[in-house]
């Protein structure tokens, strides 16, 4: 064995043992003075044998407690019994008739050391003893008086040295004693400490609602509270003495053995969750603290504390499917999102915030609008909606445009207040749409409502004034028709027409911008157009500006009208080439095809419901001026102009122009850099034939070409013009500003009439029940509408009805005798498919 390390516990524990080996030299040196004056006085040898022997255990005495001193218990144990053996073995072999004496050294041996013995001492001690007893009996028996027997004082000294034995045994045997009775009582108090301890702890674990349960290494439940049992649905009895996994779920059963298994002297505590089987067949979630209880290095058993943990478990796993969805719904979403601590700083964004900022979203976390550089008036803005919603505890909204990869943007932003359950604002949420498609729809749409606006007035406007005109232009084509070619007077009246004309045209451009002008459409090839008007559009434009071509090979065919289509180019290049100014720049003309989307048509100014597909490109693009945002968003007004001398309708036109088309015009401008003006054409498509219906309607009016025309205006100019122009003609006429009189004239000379030409705007009218009217009186009648609108207005609301001709205000005489006589020679054609009559007008 060895010596265990000195601490100073020890050494404090060693003062008994040192005190008593103190006895024992003063006992060892008192024997041998009295034995050395038993010598002196009567010269016996015995006596000095003893005083010798008792001299030289007092010495290894003194050793033994200096051993003892420096908390060297298991020596001085040693040393001390060898020196009482070795003392007691030596008196026998001098005097054999000590052995009465000597024999109770082992006890006293034992007795005295049994306080500072290990419970594993103690048997190799007694073992000791059991042989130093057995070598005095044997040395008694075998050894010889070394001295004469006959000593008178020996048998005194025997006396002396065994009551000096029995009192040093006596002594022991009282401190024995004394020091038991003291044990025992502490053991008694510690006991009954324990017991009320262990009421205390009883009382404790049987009312805690946790499960609590003490097992054995092997598994074996020693010890569960009331709580365990009332879990279970189990008495206590069918729980103690069984293996704690039959609870445990199976496929859970290796997860709690590799835990339990972890669980070491150096980290005994540990914690698991796992499932578990209820009497009744549920399964539950349970989590289980465990402490390893190990005596040494040997495992004892583990002491648990357990929960339920079911409904945890389950509000867990709502949340953990609930924080799932919002990230589907977060990082999927095409909106920004994103959270915000009271600072300001981001918390969290989702991907659509990079693909609008080009930031990475762990770039924005912990940082402010300010520090990732947003400017100052949009970061202005976000904190004063932040505090609102701080402040109020409601919903702020703020839109705001954002310079992001894709350009400039503008977005609509909801600001929600997350507030904690006491009300208090914790954070702040922040959703942000891009609507810059929407603003842009709407801003076409609102152009779209101007237009119609304008159109609506426009159309007005020039009906009136066709009127004015037609009387004015008519009236001087029937006055130059009368007056001889030297009369001076003629000069004057071809002024007139001359000016009407030009104010004709005029409302026709006005028409144009609302896109209610006549088509006479073609199949053609843009890139021959542009070929062929190269001289004109080179002519038209200073010298100083370059003009150059880029033409797309194998470009597809449109369906235009080729007047109107030269119209628009000649209006591009010439504002192009105006925008560069007298010094040089070039202009260039680029055709091609693009497949285009929703997206991209809501930047345009387009035709309603355009839809996606592919259109043939023409893109004209010059390095002048520019125009900025303002300039940009006017340019299709009419009558707006930056030159001095313009009269601000070529751009209007061109618009009208392209939305009749069934086209777009996108056009991009920065200041200082230049202006692209794009138009989108759709690419011509064959249509199917259609197969005309057999069930027309038989036309039983056989009309008189030189018969009778009625004519039905309810402007008196209109009705004299057209009245003299077919005379003039060789047709009878006759006219009515009344459409009841008309009826009763049709009436009374339906045989005689030859054709109705009906003004479409009369007070008190509605055509449809006055061409109903004509036709019940005089069957299939030829009717020829005449309008100071377009003839495309006309045709689409009327083309049901079986109009046999349209003649647009103002006109010639020319004009109206070949209206009438087209609808007197294809009658049938023209009462049953209208859209024949237009020769593919739209």
């Amino acid at each position: 064995m060895t010596e265990p390390e000195r601490s100073p516990d020890v050494l404090r524990d060693a003062a008994p043992l040192a005190s008593l080996m103190t006895m024992m030299v003063l006992f060892a040196l008192a024997l041998a003075a009295i034995n050395i004056g038993i010598t002196l006085f009567s010269g016996s040898l015995t006596g000095a044998a003893i005083a010798l022997i008792a001299a030289v255990s007092s010495l290894m005495l003194i050793v033994a407690r200096r051993l003892a001193l420096r908390g060297r218990r298991h020596a001085t144990v040693t040393l001390f019994t060898l020196t009482l053996a070795a003392g007691a073995i030596t008196a026998v072999w001098i005097e054999p008739a000590s052995l009465p004496v000597t024999v109770l050294i082992p006890p006293l041996i034992l007795m005295t050391t049994l306080r500072h013995l290990h419970k594993r001492e103690l048997g190799p001690l007694v073992v000791v003893a059991c042989l130093i007893s057995l070598a005095l009996v044997v040395s008694a028996e075998l050894a010889h008086p070394a001295f004469a027997t006959n000593e008178p004082l020996a048998p005194a000294i025997r006396v002396f040295v065994l009551a000096g034995v029995t009192l040093l045994l006596a002594a022991t045997l009282w401190r024995f004693g004394s020091r038991l009775h003291a044990m025992l009582e502490k053991l008694e108090a510690t006991n009954a400490a324990l017991r009320e301890s262990e009421a205390r702890y009883r009382a404790i674990v049987e009312d805690q609602t946790e499960l609590i349960c003490r097992s054995r290494a092997d598994g074996i439940v020693t010890l569960i509270n009331e709580a365990n049992c009332r879990y279970w649905g189990m008495p206590r009895e069918e729980i103690l003495g069984h293996d704690l996994r039959r609870f445990v779920h199976p496929d859970d059963v290796p997860l709690l053995n590799q835990h339990l298994a972890s669980l070491t002297r150096e980290s005994p505590v540990g914690t698991i969750e796992h499932r578990v089987m209820l009497s009744s067949g549920k399964i539950r979630w349970q989590q289980w603290t465990n402490r390893a209880l190990y005596d040494g290095d040997r495992l004892m058993g583990y002491q648990s504390v357990g929960r339920d943990v079911t409904e945890r478990r389950r509000v867990e796993e709502q949340l953990y499917r609930s924080e799932r969805q919002f990230k589907a719904i977060a990082e999927n979403a095409p909106d920004i999102i994103a959270r915000y601590d009271l600072q300001f700083r981001y918390l969290y964004v989702n991907p659509a915030f990079q693909a609008a900022t080009g930031l990475a979203p762990d770039a924005a976390l912990g940082k402010t609008h300010r520090e990732l550089g947003v400017p100052e008036t949009i970061a202005s803005l976000w904190d004063a909606r932040f505090q609102a919603a701080i402040s109020s505890r409601s919903v702020q909204t703020a839109e705001f445009e954002l310079t992001s990869p894709r350009g400039m943007r503008a977005y609509e932003s909801r600001i929600v207040p997350e507030l904690e359950p006491d009300g208090h604002v914790e954070s702040l949420l922040a959703i942000s749409r891009d609507i810059t498609e929407r603003r842009q729809q709407a801003l076409a749409l609102q152009d779209r409502q101007k237009l119609e606006s304008m159109g609506v007035m426009a159309g007005g406007i020039a009906h009136e004034f066709n009127n004015l005109l037609g009387i004015m232009l008519g009236n001087a084509e029937l006055a130059l028709a009368d007056l001889p070619r030297e009369t001076p007077t003629r000069i004057s009246i071809e002024a007139i027409a001359s000016a009407g004309r030009r104010a004709a045209a005029l409302t026709r451009q006005i028409l144009a911008y609302v896109g209610q002008h006549r088509l006479n459409t073609t199949l053609l090839d843009l890139n021959a157009l542009i070929t062929d008007m190269g001289p004109l559009l080179q002519a038209s434009i200073v010298r100083s500006v370059s003009l150059s071509h880029r033409l797309a090979p194998d470009l597809p065919l449109i369906e235009g009208d080729v007047a109107q289509l030269r119209q628009v180019l000649l209006n591009l290049t010439i504002n192009a080439a105006e925008a560069i100014g007298d010094g040089p720049g070039e202009v260039r003309i680029v055709t091609g095809t693009r497949h285009v989307d929703h997206q991209f048509l809501a930047t345009t100014f387009l035709s309603p419901d355009l839809p996606e597909g592919e259109y043939v490109t023409l893109d004209v693009i010059d390095n002048g001026s520019g125009m900025d945002a303002d300039t940009l968003g006017r340019i299709f007004d009419p009558f707006f102009t930056t030159r001095f001398a313009g009269r601000g309708l070529g751009l209007p036109a061109t618009l009208g122009i392209v939305r009749s088309h069934r086209g777009a015009i996108k056009v991009d401008s920065t200041p200082g850099k230049g202006t692209t003006v794009t138009i989108l054409l759709p690419r011509f498509r064959q249509p199917a034939l259609e197969v005309p219906s057999a069930d027309h309607d038989l036309v039983t009016h056989q009309p008189a070409h030189n018969g009778i025309v009625l004519v039905i205006d309810d402007e008196e100019g209109v009705r004299a013009v057209a009245t003299r122009m077919l005379e003039w003609k060789g047709r009878p006429v006759l006219a009515t500003g009344d459409v009841s009189t008309a009826c009763q004239l049709a009436e009374q000379h339906c045989a005689q009439l030859a054709c109705v030409l009906l003004d479409i705007v009369m007070p008190q009218q509605n055509v449809e029940k006055t061409i109903s009217d004509l036709r019940r009186i005089c069957n299939a009648i030829p009717i020829v509408l005449m309008s100071g609108y377009t003839e495309e207005i006309a045709m689409r609301r009327y083309a049901g009805l079986g109009i046999n001709g349209f003649l647009q205000k103002p006109f010639t005489t020319h004009e109206l005798h070949d209206a009438i006589e087209r609808a007197l020679t294809t009658p049938e054609t023209l009462l049953h498919d209208p859209p024949l009559l237009l020769s593919r007008r739209v």
